[in-house]
């Protein structure tokens, strides 16, 4: 099939060879190698018949060497280019409804004389709608029909927030106004990037050991067209600093700490592991420091509509998938859902199963509340704490009787009343209690140095659930009715301050074992499950 040469005329509106989008579809169907060699057209106009609206029309339909069906769909302006997205996305439903074609043995071509509307929407298409998607666009090259391939956009759908985040610690107001003029001087270097500093004030003297003074220092995910600009900045390839905590974000980390580290003014000098600022030290620092600023700098919106300083904090602080975050907070998750949104719903519910795994017997009851309350206009009301270090709960619990175990709420509610809910968490058996701390600390984490560092480290992976059962703690659930009372026969439940009550030497001895490594605070806030 050959396209015959024309002279071009400019009273053709179609790039100057054809009167109208009739012609160039004819066109087309009658040179489909330009597309793609070995098509073979079924035919023109292919009506899909639709019993849920208008049947679809496709302007060429083709198989290809392979058994595909193809789509091509044909426009020839800007404006009819936006339409042209969605008569795809009704011949892909339409051919699996009523044709019975498999989605993935369907592929759509989108050929159009102006991409300036097109480009995003195709795109996402593309990734969204599985199946195979290509672009042309239309030319005229001396004066013969010619298809030039448009590449769609490299649309990911990956988490945003970089989970290398910095926390910088200053001793005096001054210094810390010093070190963010000069981030901002080398943040100016960089505009393609989007950072946030959010500034932290000691919220009272109760925690006077602490740095009164701290900022914490984000980025968000770098376009990779951006990389060589970056890389001519900052001296240096992407990716030439090892060791790096979290693949795939190697560009993100260089750029934060070509920015925020070298050389940077009035910073105290910490350990890499008090700088690591991960969303588990950041939510517990939002309990203890007011945040009194939020500095963006970089590829940011003019308008703050969106990302205003509250979602930024809450994406910092990762507790559910919904912040988009390169990793999510591993000792807390909160979240508010509707089943009727069923993407976001299914993925929270994934996301909650899979935060509360750490306890396989919980697993099934909260499968089955959700399950109740599938395709019901109600609110789920998600919350969970993951406490994995006992001996650091029976410090705290000898100072505080709020302290609370691993814990889990899911509730129900509607305008804002409570209808169902389940409460899952640790109860202790009323009678066990080991003789000797100490040998149970090595027993669990191999040494005594590791139990303190089991406290607060950053990247430490490994679950010590066996403390709790030598320490006679149980898995529970409490379920809920709608008036608030326990269902069925009356349980006990014991608390972590019942088992110091109870057994207050050897809850000493736990003390005194843990503040061999500094003075270790006891303050339980944030732990508590919300009302």
């Amino acid at each position: 099939m050959n396209t015959p040469t024309r002279t071009a005329n400019p009273r053709l509106p179609v790039v100057g060879l054809f009167a109208n989008e009739l012609e160039l579809r004819d066109a087309l169907a009658a040179n489909l190698d330009l597309i793609e060699p070995g098509l073979q057209l079924l035919g023109k106009e292919y009506s899909v018949a639709n019993p849920h609206g208008a049947a679809g029309r496709i302007d060429i339909i083709a198989r290809d060497s392979f058994d595909h069906i193809v789509c091509i769909e044909v426009k020839r302006s800007d404006a009819s280019a936006r339409t042209g997205v969605h008569e795809l996305s009704k011949y892909v439903t339409l051919l699996v409804d009523q044709e019975r074609i498999p989605r993935e043995m369907i592929r759509c071509v989108m050929v159009s004389t102006d991409w300036h509307e097109l480009n995003v929407p195709l795109s996402y298409f593309a990734v969204s709608a599985g199946v195979d998607v290509r672009g042309f666009i239309v030319k005229n090259v001396n004066g013969s029909l010619s298809l030039e391939v448009q590449p769609l956009l490299p649309l990911t759908f990956l988490p945003q927030l970089s989970p290398e985040i910095d926390l910088l610690h200053f001793a005096a107001a001054k210094d810390r106004h010093i070190y963010l003029e000069h981030v901002r001087g080398r943040a100016n270097l960089l505009p393609q990037i989007r950072i946030a500093l959010i500034e932290l004030d000691l919220a009272n003297d109760v925690f006077a050991e602490e740095a009164p003074f701290r900022i914490v220092a984000c980025v968000w995910r770098i376009a990779e067209r951006h990389l060589e600009a970056i890389e001519n900045v900052i001296g240096q390839p992407v990716g030439s600093r090892p060791p790096y905590g979290f693949l795939g974000w190697e560009a993100e980390c260089d750029a934060l700490e070509w920015i925020c580290a070298d050389g940077a003014p009035g910073i105290i000098p910490t350990l890499a592991e008090d700088r690591r600022g991960t969303a588990e030290k950041i939510a517990s620092l939002l309990t203890r420091y007011d945040v009194t600023s939020v500095t963006r700098m970089g590829a940011w919106p003019r308008s703050q509509l969106i990302a205003d300083d509250e979602y930024v904090l809450r994406q910092i602080g990762a507790l559910s998938i919904s912040s988009g975050a390169g990793r999510r907070n591993r000792h807390s998750f909160e979240a508010k859902v509707t089943p009727l949104a069923k993407p976001s719903w299914q993925a929270q519910q994934q996301a909650f199963m899979d935060f509360i795994s750490f306890e396989p017997r919980w697993k099934k009851p909260v499968q089955s509340f959700f399950e109740r309350w599938q395709d019901i206009d109600i609110t789920i009301v998600l919350s969970a704490h993951d406490k994995r270090h006992f001996y650091y709960i029976l410090h705290q619990a000898r100072a505080h009787s709020t302290t609370v175990t691993s814990y889990f709420v899911v509730k129900a509610e509607r305008d804002g009343v409570m209808v169902e809910a389940l409460h899952g968490h640790y109860s202790w058996d009323g009678k066990t209690c080991p003789d000797d701390p100490e040998a149970g600390m090595r027993r669990i984490y191999g040494s005594l140095p590791q139990v303190a560092l089991a406290m607060f480290s950053a990247v430490d992976q490994r679950r010590y659930d066996i403390a709790w059962r030598i320490h006679g703690f149980i898995p529970v659930i409490d379920q809920y009715p709608a008036r608030g009372e326990r269902v069925g026969k009356a349980v006990v439940r014991r608390s972590a301050r019942d088992f110091v009550t109870a057994n207050p030497r050897y809850a000493t001895k736990v003390s005194a074992l843990l503040e061999r490594y500094g003075n270790i605070p006891t303050d339980p806030t944030g732990m508590v499950p919300r009302d």
